[in-house]
């Protein structure tokens, strides 16, 4: 009886019927098969830009996201920082999908970063940094188990390829172009990449031997991606954060935190640079103005003078010149003054006239001319004419306003944003950044 089934079952096939076989149900499937592209490539490869930035000479850090979830937001997430560079560059992180059905190995990211200009254009290709130093692989996978989620899976038997579904991240930091791009009239900047990898099995020809080395694999790619940036984001504009309106150049931030001006850079802020909220800077000079008590101050004009068009410039600088005034609130002051004295009397206008001495004294003592500092998208720069600008202040009086000329010395392409205003207890800035300010002179 034991042989029983097999019986049966040569008694079916004698009788010429067929056994079913077992047959599982399939899960839900994440890849598909795609064309070929006109090359013969499969786009079967999808990309999400997790960080985009574009570098500005002056960016002290070059801040670029480098290790955020690409499952998960709520992940703390760390920030990759290399030293300043006297250069323009991109850094890019992009995580990757593999959407074919292919194992696929050797990824690639290939791309462009382009700054182009009226009288010339720079070009530099893309190079994926590499792990370990730069002797490993250009690309990390992704582990929500491991302390550290992107890691570097060569050396790992089974982990190394690159399966359907599966997602790794490429990373690029590419120094670009000195500040001689400024010089070519800017036009655009763009980034263009996408990622390529080739397949180690062909679904199509099961004849081919595994794993697959010829250079007739299989290529599957990602569709080209083009990230774009106006030209004058490299000068300077105006940039929507959380708190307000930021001044940008490249990855340059500079903010003023109502107490002091802080200097960051877009990817230290977490930020990037194409999904920002940008405005160009206004034709001309807006109204800059602040005051300390009844202490007003107001920048009415901003020149820039370039080496070539005055006299006593070194060849190369350039020299802003701002006129500004200084003026004591008067009515404030008395109506102040006369709150605490009896209008009726007799004393009461010479007491006011004492008073009034005292406080434009006093005031004129709080805000030193002489230490009025300038903001670039460099440094913050000291006044020139320190002793013309304490002449002038010494002149304010309850009567009428001193007029001020406050001169900078400036490098050829450090762009003024505004002033800072310092008395002993707080600081004001003054922004007086518009487009007149923004022209660099090539001779």
């Amino acid at each position: 009886m034991r042989n029983l089934p097999y019986l049966l079952l040569l008694g079916l096939i004698a009788c010429g019927e067929s056994v079913a076989p077992v047959v599982q149900e399939a899960g839900p499937t994440v890849v598909a098969e795609v064309p070929p592209t006109d090359d013969g490539a499969l786009v079967g490869i999808t990309v999400k830009v997790q960080d985009y930035q574009v570098f500005h000479p002056f960016s002290r850090t070059r801040a670029l996201l480098e290790h955020a979830s690409p499952v998960t937001t709520n992940k703390r997430t760390r920030k990759g920082l290399t030293k300043a560079k006297d250069s323009f560059g991109t850094g890019l992180v992009v995580d990757a999908t593999n959407a074919s059905p292919h194992l696929l190995s050797a990824p690639d990211l290939l791309g462009e970063f382009v700054m182009e200009g009226v009288h010339g254009t720079v070009r530099c290709e893309l190079d994926p940094k590499r792990t370990r130093r730069g002797q490993g692989t250009n690309h990390l996978s992704f582990d929500p188990t491991s302390k550290n989620p992107w890691r570097d899976e060569s050396k790992q038997t089974y982990e190394k390829i690159w399966r359907p579904g599966e997602i790794i991240r490429l990373r690029v930091r590419e120094d670009c172009g000195n500040f001689f791009v400024y010089d070519t009239d800017l036009q655009s900047v763009t980034t263009t990449f996408r990622v390529e990898a080739r397949s180690m099995l062909s679904p199509g020809n099961p004849d081919l031997s595994f794993p697959l080395n010829s250079p007739d694999a299989p290529l599957v790619r990602s569709e080209r991606t083009v990230l774009s940036l106006p030209p004058s984001s490299l000068m300077l504009q105006k940039v929507k954060l959380a708190e307000g309106w930021a001044y940008a150049a490249g990855d340059v931030i500079i903010t003023w935190d109502g107490a002091r001006v802080v200097r960051n850079t877009l990817g230290g802020l977490g930020l990037r640079a194409d999904t920002l909220t940008r405005a160009d800077l206004p034709e001309s000079m807006e109204e800059a103005s602040t005051s300390f008590d009844e202490l007003l101050f107001r920048a009415t004009t901003a020149t820039l003078l370039h080496w070539s068009d005055a006299k006593n410039i070194s060849k190369g600088q350039r020299r802003l010149e701002i006129e500004a005034e200084l003026r004591l609130d008067t009515e404030a002051i008395k109506s102040r003054l006369s709150k605490d004295i009896d209008a009726a009397s007799p004393q009461a206008e010479a007491a006011v006239a004492k008073g009034l001495a005292a406080e434009t004294a006093r005031l004129l003592a709080l805000l030193p001319c002489n230490r009025i500092s300038l903001v670039t998208t460099k440094r913050v720069v000291g006044l020139s004419n320190t002793g013309e600008a304490a002449g002038a202040c010494a002149a304010l009086s309850a009567d009428g306003p001193a007029a001020l000329r406050l001169r900078y010395r400036l490098g050829r392409y450090e762009v003024p944003v505004g002033l800072i205003l310092s008395t002993r207890a707080a600081q004001h800035f003054v922004p007086i950044a518009h487009q007149a300010l923004l022209r660099f002179d090539a001779r």
